[in-house]
This record gives C-alpha cells, sequence and structure tokens, in this order.
C-alpha cells in the first residue's frame, strides 16, 4: 500500500509559497526552500484573539424613581396631605386597570388581612391622582410627590397648582370652548345612527320583580308579544344615545363615564319613583318615571355635557326628555293587527306601582340586539358611596 505521507527527504529548488504567506505547516522539514530572506507576514489573529475595545456608554443612568410605598407613606403620615383626595389605580389580574380612593385600601400585610378587605400588592399599582390628576405614574416615570425624576416639583407645589384649576361646569364649558380647545359637534340632526347608548340599568330587586310581573301579564293576553318583552337583565332607564363608531371613542365615553361618577361621590343620592305604564307611537309599552324631579334632569344633562367637551357623538333627537322604563317594543314582523299596543294593555297594568330605582350606575350598551333578544353590556359604573 502506496504512503500516503509526503516525502520530505528529497528538497526542492522552489521557494514554498505557502512559507510565503505563513501557512506553511511543515517547517524545516518542508521539501520546499524556506529562504531567510523571504520573511513570511505574520500570522492573522483568530477572531477570538482580536482585541475587542469596549463601546462608549450610549445614555446616561436615570435617577432613581420614588416607589409606590413611598407615596403611600407620605400620603398616610403628611398632615398636610388630605387622603380623601387622592384616588390609586392599580392593576387587576383580570380586570385590568381599576381605580378605587385611597382610603378603600388597607395597607397592612397582606397575610393578616380579611378577605372581604381590599388590599393589594403594592407593585400591583400603576399611578396615584389628586382631584382625578395623575400626581405619580409608574409606567410613564412621572413622580410629582418627590420630584424624584426630575419633575423639581412636589405634591405640596402640585395640590396648590391643581386646587388654583377653574371648576369645570357646564357655564364654564360653554364660554370656554375656543380657549379649552374643545370642538363641539352640532348632534342635533337626525342624519347620525345611534349605535351605543348609556343609561341607569334598573337594579332594584322590587322594581325588576314589578316589571316581569307586567310583561308577563302581557304576554298572558298577547301571546305574540311573548319575543318582544325586554329582557329583566336589561330593564334600564335612557339616558343619552351615541353614535360610537371606533373602539377609541367607545373608551373616550367610559372613560367620561368613570370621571363623571367620580364627581359623585359626595352628592346626596337620586331617587326614581316608577309607577304606573303609558304608550309611546303605539308600539312601545313603558313604565313610566314619577315626576323625575330636577336633580335627575341636572344629571343628565351635566353628564351630556361631560360627553359633548370629549369629543363624544351625543345624538340629540327628542324636543323632550321623558325617562321611562321599556317593558315591550313591538316590530314591523308582527302582524298588521298587531303592531300597535292596545289600550287595554296599558289598563291591564296601569295601577301598578313598581317602586323605587336610586340613580347608583351608569351603563353603556350597544343598541344591536344579540339572538337572545338582550343588548351587549360594554361596561357599568358604579356611582361611589352607593347603597
Amino acid at each position: 500500500m502506496a504512503n500516503s505521507e509526503p516525502n520530505h527527504d528529497t528538497v526542492n529548488n522552489e521557494i514554498c509559497k505557502f512559507y510565503l504567506t505563513g501557512r506553511c505547516r511543515f517547517a524545516s522539514q518542508c521539501r520546499n526552500m524556506h529562504p531567510p530572506s523571504a520573511s513570511p507576514p505574520p500570522s492573522p489573529r483568530k477572531k477570538s484573539e482580536e482585541k475587542i475595545e469596549p463601546s462608549p456608554p450610549t445614555t446616561e443612568k436615570k435617577p432613581s424613581m420614588k416607589t409606590a410605598d413611598h407615596v403611600i407613606n407620605r400620603i398616610l403620615w403628611d398632615e398636610k396631605l388630605t387622603q380623601q383626595k387622592f384616588t390609586i389605580g392599580y392593576l387587576d389580574r383580570f380586570l385590568g386597570i381599576i381605580e378605587k380612593p385611597f382610603e378603600a385600601f388597607s395597607w397592612e400585610h397582606l397575610a393578616e388581612v380579611d378577605i372581604n378587605v381590599l388590599a393589594i400588592p403594592k407593585h400591583r399599582i400603576q399611578y396615584f391622582k389628586y382631584k382625578n390628576i395623575k400626581v405619580w405614574d409608574k409606567n410613564e416615570r412621572l413622580d410629582k410627590v418627590f420630584g424624584s425624576t426630575g419633575t423639581q416639583t412636589t405634591i405640596i407645589e402640585t395640590m396648590k397648582e391643581i386646587d388654583e384649576l377653574p371648576v369645570i361646569t357646564e357655564q364654564y364649558l360653554s364660554e370656554n370652548m375656543q380657549q379649552l380647545g374643545i370642538v363641539k359637534r352640532e348632534l342635533m340632526n337626525r342624519d347620525a345612527k345611534p349605535t351605543h347608548f348609556i343609561c341607569v340599568k334598573i337594579t332594584d330587586p322590587q322594581v325588576v320583580a314589578k316589571c316581569v310581573a307586567a310583561q308577563k301579564m302581557v304576554v298572558r293576553h298577547e301571546p305574540c308579544y311573548s319575543g318582544y318583552v325586554i329582557p329583566a337583565d336589561d330593564l334600564h332607564i335612557t339616558i343619552a344615545m351615541l353614535n360610537l363608531d371606533n373602539l377609541g371613542a367607545i373608551v373616550d365615553t367610559v372613560q367620561s363615564m368613570k370621571d363623571f361618577a367620580s364627581e359623585l361621590k359626595d352628592s346626596s343620592f337620586i331617587k326614581l319613583c316608577i309607577d304606573g305604564v303609558d304608550v309611546f307611537h303605539r308600539s312601545v309599552l313603558f313604565a313610566k318615571v314619577d315626576d323625575a324631579d330636577e336633580a335627575f334632569l341636572r344629571f343628565t344633562e351635566r353628564l351630556l355635557t361631560r360627553l359633548q367637551a370629549a369629543g363624544v357623538c351625543v345624538i340629540v333627537d327628542r324636543v323632550e326628555f321623558i325617562p321611562h322604563v321599556t317593558l315591550v317594543k313591538t316590530s314591523a314582523l308582527l302582524p298588521d293587527d298587531k303592531r300597535c299596543i292596545e289600550p287595554v294593555l296599558v289598563q291591564l297594568v296601569c295601577e301598578d306601582a313598581f317602586g323605587v330605582q336610586m340613580v347608583d350606575n351608569l351603563t353603556l350598551y350597544s343598541v344591536e340586539r344579540s339572538k337572545e333578544g338582550g343588548h351587549e353590556c360594554l361596561a357599568s359604573v358604579r356611582i361611589s358611596g352607593s347603597v
């Protein structure tokens, strides 16, 4: 078998081309010449041997931000800070960001509090508000409590600035629309199609039971109306019809509802007495809200003003606002002789007193009905302090 190794005993007169490039692996045993005058270039460095110059730092280190724990202790122990004026926004694992008054929380150790007490891990706190204006926000690195992120303002100066802001009333908005950059939409035309509505959902058990009993009485007399009664979970008193054509408009509406409800936490509650029934256009049987007082009318006007100021498309196509609870609404799909609600149905339930509903919530529904006949509930805001 032939030997595959090179024969190094015979030396040629040729200069080794590998020696010239510094890559000859045979050294003195190479059969080609390695003349001293032709010194090989230095071997190329391996990448691992190359010296890596450290890159200069791109940005300076951000200043350390005071934590939520620092803010809590400041609010708890600083006598100049009123706890009732602060709100906390925290992250719920299932519901997202939730706002609660500072006083609603217990700051004892989580292992020591009762299950019915509102206590959360402090790392879930996202922001603090003073009078509905953020003064500390973890994600935005906003700190107007201690000024630790370079804002150069502390909570005392911040509270003074906020306290000096004008009180936003309907008159203030109407007089300062241009200066505030608020575009008031002209929505008195009937061309805009309603897509959503805000209402007070009927939550009083007695009122719900009375409404269901009235509906059963109507269906017993006219079985064809069984598919046109309003489900018990959807009974409501409509306040505003809206045109919300995108997700951003819905988000703005829900935020306006939350802000409006938070302003009412110290106000007295409005009671609506529901008594008797009537008919709209011979197609809607409704329970009447008996003599809605001025407080409720002012309540609705303030809400409409707040929504319009936020750029929400509010549809106002009614000559007069008549609060009511729809019980039955007929359809063009019914036979011709059944589309109109007969006066006898009104007489069946006209003497029934339904009860009292507190204005304890604001609920946003979609106008479109589901297959079950109800409206899709998008958000419900509880008015703080209601019982």
